[in-house]
């Protein structure tokens, strides 16, 4: 996680959930919506865009 061009948290997406700071809080604020997606359609959507 970058912020003013410096890197303040690193790791992957449950290690950073789990530090409870600034990628978390943004994550719930934004994102937090997007959990009741199925995992089918986003691996599906993730398959598209790497071709």
């Amino acid at each position: 996680m970058l912020q003013n061009g410096e890197l303040i948290e690193s790791g992957n997406h449950r290690e950073l959930m789990k530090n409870d700071r600034l990628y978390s809080k943004l994550y719930n604020l934004n994102y937090s919506s997007f959990d009741d997606i199925p995992d089918d359609v986003v691996e599906e959507a993730a398959a598209e865009q790497a071709t």
